[in-house]
């Protein structure tokens, strides 16, 4: 096992249709984004300098997962930001040990990237805890699948 994560580059296009492929299944049909529109915006978070950003998993070159910082994740709470966005693993991969090497990853890029929190929701219950996410409380994010969620903190220092 050869495990990388780094920020996607224009040198990652090879994984460009996967990731694209990985969001549409997952949020993309249920919220009416094409396979078009999703890899637009990852192909727009090739950014050096600033948000949006997307991390990436390898494991001895095969894409294991994802995560992203965005400074926009949830519609109607514009006055938090920036956002921990689509933790991924890929299906074939999970149960394996990869998500808590993704999200021990989560800290350090943040701290890389002059992040001084993020946010995130999900459905997931007593997970991001383990990796010092502060729950807040449910969130009704006014989706058609999940609506209520649940809405996490962490601070970088």
């Amino acid at each position: 096992m050869k495990l990388e994560i780094k920020e996607l580059t224009t040198d990652d296009f090879i994984y460009i249709d996967t990731l694209t492929n990985w969001l549409y299944n997952w949020w993309g049909i249920d919220e009416n984004y094409t396979k078009e529109s999703i890899k637009c915006m990852l192909e727009h978070t090739i950014n050096k300098n600033d948000l949006p950003k997307t991390y990436i998993m390898l494991d001895n070159n095969t894409l294991v997962g994802m995560y992203q910082f965005l400074y926009d994740d949830l519609d109607i709470r514009p006055d938090l930001y920036p956002w921990l966005s689509n933790v991924y693993i890929d299906p074939t991969f999970r149960g394996k040990g990869y998500s808590k090497v993704l999200l021990n990853s989560v800290y350090n890029n943040a701290l890389k990237s002059n992040l001084k929190e993020l946010y995130l929701y999900t459905t997931h219950t007593n997970f991001y805890e383990k990796f010092n996410f502060t729950y807040l409380g449910t969130i009704d994010t006014f989706k058609t699948k999940d609506r209520i969620q649940r809405l996490y903190n962490i601070k970088i220092k």
